[in-house]
């Protein structure tokens, strides 16, 4: 058994947490709550519009289309 894991004797300082890319973080957050989506979809949007991806090629249509500047295309698995 690993004893590294936070338990009830141990405490995580909030000052030891780095987050990378907070303004991605925080916008997939707002989403999630806005848009009634997955927020691992609103994380990926979120991302892909930090970098200027304005194309997606998904199965979740319904959730993705949520996104205005996002275009999604249909996922075509095994078809030429």
């Amino acid at each position: 058994m690993c004893n590294s894991w936070p338990n009830s004797q141990t405490s995580m300082k909030p000052e030891r947490v780095f987050i990378e890319d907070s303004e991605t973080l925080f916008q997939a957050a707002l989403w999630y709550v806005e848009k009634r989506v997955d927020f691992i979809d609103a994380f990926n949007a979120a991302w892909m519009q930090s970098r200027g991806i304005g194309i997606i090629y998904s199965f979740d249509r319904k959730h993705f289309s949520r996104f205005e500047g996002l275009e999604v295309r249909p996922l075509m698995l095994g078809k030429r």
